[in-house]
């Protein structure tokens, strides 16, 4: 910039020379010299001249690196505004494809938790097919244990109905209930009682006589419940323990059959 202006300096001040005039010109063909007074006044005046001229060059050029240096700083504002421009767009642009995301997110959240919802349905709904299902199965199976049993039941009813008896098997103080019940005990459930008093070293005597009493006691009960059900249709039961013989294992305590006091009365000769 400092060489620009002495350029310009320079300029300015060779333009400011005046042209020789033609009698300077003849003068100098001729030999002759202009007088000194007016040489000096000619010198004074370009003198002034060239300081006129060279203060205008240099307002000239201070207004042009002014202008220069405004137009530089106009440019940087306007770059530095576009620069602020493109700032703010990129900002912006970079907070909607944030938002995009966190909505494309928040859709994939969504979807996982709906997709976690229909396997869980679906799983539950499966569940209780399952269980239903099942429900039925069993009710089924109880209608059919239900219509089986009324199969079973319905002839002897028909024939309670008829004579006027309503003893079958499934009352439980009947006799034949009464002998199944008895059988129950001596085939199935007497041999693990057996076992379980052989290894607590309990008596085969006492344990005889504690059946007999428990056995009467049961049976007694029974004939109350068939005095008061069958108006003593029927006799008491009770084991026949006079016929009873043990056999090989001492620890056959039950007579064979149950039968009625009347029964059990041996036939005088």
């Amino acid at each position: 910039m400092v060489g620009c202006l002495h350029l310009a300096l320079a300029e300015a001040e060779e333009a400011s020379r005046p042209p020789p005039s033609r009698r300077q010109d003849s003068l100098s063909l001729a030999g002759l010299r202009p007088r000194p007074h007016r040489v000096n006044c000619a010198v004074h005046s370009s003198a002034t001249l060239i300081t006129l001229i060279q203060q205008r060059a240099s307002s000239y050029l201070l207004t042009q690196i002014c202008l220069k240096l405004k137009d530089e700083e106009l440019k940087s504002v306007r770059n530095r505004s576009a620069l602020n421009q493109k700032e703010k767009e990129l900002k912006s642009l970079k907070d909607r494809l944030k938002r995009e995301d966190d909505v494309k997110s928040s859709c994939q959240r969504c979807e996982g938790q709906e997709r976690e919802h229909k396997e869980s349905m679906t799983e539950m709904e499966t569940f209780y097919k399952e269980k239903l299902h099942e429900a039925r199965s069993a009710l089924n199976q109880k209608e059919k244990e239900l219509k089986s049993f009324k199969d079973r039941v319905a002839p002897d009813l028909a024939m309670s109905i008829k004579t006027g008896d309503t003893e079958s098997m499934n009352n439980p103080v009947s006799k034949t209930k009464l002998t199944e019940m008895y059988n129950k005990l001596k085939l199935l459930q007497w041999p693990k009682i057996k076992d379980h008093l052989k290894s607590n070293a309990v008596s085969r005597e006492f344990t005889r006589d504690l059946t007999q009493v428990k056995e009467f006691r049961q049976l007694t009960i029974h004939s109350l419940q068939m005095n008061l059900y069958h108006s003593r249709k029927e006799d008491l039961l009770q084991p026949d323990w006079e016929n009873h013989v043990p056999g090989l294992d001492a620890w056959d305590i039950f007579p064979r059959d149950i039968k009625t006091p009347v029964e059990l009365i041996v036939p005088q000769e």
